[in-house]
């Protein structure tokens, strides 16, 4: 999923990259005892309200952030994917192997 302004706090909360970061920027706020009465507005509407801490450029700053983080997840599953691959292809090609020499 990508994230913007127009994604909901909930979004970002159920998100684990996207909480991390928002968590990063912000200590605390996935654990904010008041959490759940913001969980349907927008970044954008909790932007706009100053006492939330999250300013326009702090919120760049946590979509850049979250953007970042996806991608190096992704490079982390690629490249285990790759690597069960390579695994499992050279587990083939012993079994082929092993089937094919001859038996005593």
């Amino acid at each position: 999923m990508a994230f913007s302004e127009q994604s909901t706090l909930r979004e970002i909360i159920e998100d684990e990259d996207a909480r991390a970061v928002l968590d990063k920027h912000i200590k605390g706020a996935s654990t904010h005892p008041r959490l759940t009465e913001g969980l349907q507005l927008t970044l954008a509407e909790i932007a706009a309200v100053p006492e939330t801490g999250l300013s326009p450029r702090k919120l760049r700053a946590i979509l850049k952030g979250i953007v970042k983080a996806k991608a190096k997840r992704a490079a982390a599953e690629a490249k285990a994917a790759e690597a069960a691959a390579a695994k499992a292809a050279a587990a083939a090609a012993a079994a082929a192997a092993a089937a094919e020499a001859p038996s005593e």
